[in-house]
């Protein structure tokens, strides 16, 4: 098994654990709170995310990254991250009571003070994981997230069942975070990275300056919009766009969180041995459209259902926007792994610019539309994903000599997919809405009909992931399924 396979076959098993935790408390909760305490809960959780982004401009990226590390360079990040995030969570601590009067919730100033502390916190494992995904650890780095998932969840749920409504997030954050710092030094009981040095300062920070000024307009592009909308309408509102997004975040999680999680050091890898990446891109484009946007339409198709089984009757209002926002992030998934193979490639400085050209006119079109209602700031998606996306491989273009017509065929074939899979669930909603009698049963029938329009899609496409198939088939005919790779078969390795 190659060291990419081995490192897929982790991340996803840690992601399919994470996803199964965090639903089935995203089920219970939703169940325990009304819109408005998650809205609140959202709105604390921004601020905190959009301000400890500052921490960016010490990224331990610059790591990850590095040709020729040296203990200098980890101890250097770490205490200029430190240092950063105990500026951060002072700030917060001090002006939390001005930010909750802002939005007449008193009960918000407690929320993100405890946020602070937990962000403090969340620098102290840095280090340590960033030389784990360094040398390519991810067994190690899955197990540290599963269980800090499961303290997180349980920490949530027990605490919310005790009736501290929003509160019991900002105090499961703090106890996930003390029991990331519990394992990363079990693990790799490395106490130097904490010793303070400022050797490398001049270079982390050149480092740090691009790639955290592009982290910043991340999470600000992420959270400012649903904070606007706290403060125009209702912050209910909030909640429900953010249960939307939570909903929309299925297919992200089931397919691309660990192929974007490893892309960084796979491609920096690659990069750093003087490979050319042209082919794997290209390749692994084709493997995330033919997996990410059958799911995307499909889950598109099946909201209603969908909603009311994760969440409950009673959010059936976030129908509508689960599918606006699920077809517009069809044009989101590409650019997600080219920002990663821009950084792996060394030009975070152009990852940076091409921040700056797109995050600020997304920000604005998204602050626009929340004066509109929910709805509208779901729809601005449409405008906001498919101009980053351009944006973005116009950049990745500098690097890798792509063409626009090559891009165009990988996706064509993973757009007839998508139709050949999504018939099945459309015949399925269309019968239960002429016949309500149908039930969960019948719906729970476009699932297998989703997966057999799936795979005479790749057969009829002549789609590359076809290839995976049959040596997945052909290892399970042999009986040496432990010797390959477990699910995907996603190959990095160029040709």
């Amino acid at each position: 098994m190659t060291g990419i396979r081995r490192a897929l076959v982790f991340v996803t098993t840690a992601n399919y654990f994470g996803l199964v935790v965090r639903f089935a408390l995203l089920a219970a909760v939703s169940r325990l709170m009304t819109p408005h305490e998650v809205g609140v809960s959202v709105i604390g959780t921004g601020v905190a995310a959009v301000a400890f982004s500052l921490r960016d401009f010490a990224t331990f990226d610059f790591i990850v990254q590095n040709k020729g590390l040296a203990r200098e360079d980890v101890r250097t990040v770490f205490v200029m991250q430190f240092g950063i995030a105990t500026l951060v969570a002072g700030a917060i601590l001090i002006l939390a009571p001005l930010i909750a009067n802002s939005y007449a919730d008193p009960g918000l100033t407690n929320f993100l003070r405890v946020m602070a502390v937990a962000g403090a916190l969340d620098v102290l494992p840095l280090p340590i994981t960033a030389l784990l995904r360094r040398d390519m650890a991810f067994g190690t780095l899955s197990m540290m997230d599963a269980v800090g998932t499961a303290v997180g969840a349980v920490a949530t749920l027990g605490l919310a069942v005790l009736g501290l409504s929003y509160m019991s997030f900002a105090w499961a954050w703090l106890c996930s975070s003390a029991t990331t710092i519990a394992l990363a030094l079990y693990f790799r009981p490395q106490l130097w990275v904490y010793r303070p040095s400022l050797t490398s300062w001049r270079a982390a920070l050149s480092f740090g300056l691009c790639n955290g000024a592009t982290g910043m307009l991340e999470r600000a592009s992420e959270a400012l919009p649903q904070l606007v909308l706290g403060r125009i309408q209702p912050i209910s509102a909030v909640g429900l766009y953010n249960r939307a997004y939570a909903i929309l975040g299925i297919p992200e999680r089931l397919i691309l969180s660990q192929i974007v999680s490893i892309a960084l050091p796979a491609f920096a890898a690659r990069a750093r041995a003087g490979q050319a990446v042209k082919e794997t891109y290209l390749r692994s484009i084709s493997y995330i459209t033919v997996l990410h946007w059958p799911a995307q339409v499909t889950l598109a198709v099946l909201a209603d259902p969908v909603v009311k089984i994760i969440l409950g009757p009673q959010w059936a209002d976030i129908v509508p926007l689960v599918q606006i926002m699920c077809l517009a992030g069809l044009f989101w998934s590409p650019g997600t792994l080219s920002q990663r193979v821009i950084v792996a490639l060394g030009a975070y400085k152009e990852n940076l610019l091409a921040s700056f050209i797109a995050r600020p006119v997304a920000i604005l079109v998204a602050c626009i539309a929340c004066l509109l209602g929910v709805t509208a700031l779901a729809a601005s998606q449409f405008l906001i994903w498919p101009f980053q996306m351009l944006v973005v491989l116009c950049f990745l273009r500098r690097h890798v000599a792509l063409r626009w017509s090559e891009l165009v065929e990988v996706v064509g074939r993973s757009t007839l997919v998508v139709l050949c899979t999504v018939a099945g669930p459309i015949v399925v909603m269309a019968l239960a809405r002429f016949h309500p009698n149908i039930g969960p049963g019948g719906i729970l029938m476009a699932l297998p009909l989703a997966l057999a329009g799936w795979t005479v899609g790749i057969w009829v496409s002549h789609h590359p992931f076809l290839l995976e198939v049959r040596n997945l088939l052909t290892t399970l005919e042999r009986g040496s399924f432990r010797q390959q790779t477990l699910g995907i078969g996603f190959r990095l390795r160029g040709r």
